[in-house]
């Protein structure tokens, strides 16, 4: 609530991008297109923040320095939160060396991203959700029961039933904000008028073999 998501992908992206409401990214399988959408109320998160005895709370936010995109959207951020009585610093560190502070745990914020690389979800719900070895991309999230739902998925056979699954993880990382998902940023590609059919799926893959030169 207390993050203005549309403004930050009409100022770093432009407006191409879109907000995001999922860890499975839109045109992977199994995203859930009716997640849990919060508006954007600097106040209320203010309030709910006095309620739960955090007002006046300062974060340290690990910025890339030299990033543009980072950056923005680090200043975005900083913005925002004032407005929710949240006070961050911004600490910006050669990536290489966020990159070992965030596999340490020294930071309260910062921004990651990635590319799907397979459509099937496992592969991104373990790596967010089911506590292997990178600690849950860095958040240290820990939910037991969506650890368990994320092996069963994984060994389910049946679609509908595996779809349920992974619209109950969706629904339940939300409801415990394991983390604050920003935006889908779409690929970008120049190309020429006399070029036809070129274009990626979710996962980067080019479809030459659709492609005409006219």
């Amino acid at each position: 609530m207390a993050i203005d998501k549309q403004s930050i992908v009409d100022t770093v992206t432009f407006g191409i991008g879109q907000v995001a409401n999922s860890y499975i990214p839109k045109g992977a399988l199994y995203h859930y297109a009716d997640n849990l959408k919060r508006p954007y109320d600097p106040e209320k998160a203010k309030q709910m923040l006095a309620d739960a005895d955090a007002a006046g709370l300062s974060l340290n936010y690990i910025v890339n320095a030299g990033n543009e995109t980072d950056e923005q959207i680090a200043v975005l951020l900083q913005q925002q939160l004032q407005k929710a009585g949240v006070t961050v610093n911004l600490q910006k560190v050669d990536p290489s060396q966020s990159w070992d502070m965030l596999i340490a745990g020294d930071y309260d914020i910062s921004v990651m991203y990635w590319t799907n690389d397979v459509l099937d979800p496992d592969q991104k719900t373990t790596f967010v959700l089911g506590h292997d070895t990178n600690m849950n991309y860095m958040t240290r999230y820990n939910n037991e029961k969506i650890k368990d739902l994320v092996a069963a998925a994984r060994l389910e056979l049946d679609p509908k039933k595996r779809e349920a699954m992974y619209i109950d993880l969706q629904k339940m990382a939300k409801d415990d904000v394991n983390w604050i998902d920003l935006y889908y940023s779409p690929y970008i590609n120049v190309t020429g008028k006399n070029i036809e059919n070129f274009y990626q799926n979710p996962l980067g893959r080019f479809f030459l073999e659709d492609t005409v030169k006219n």
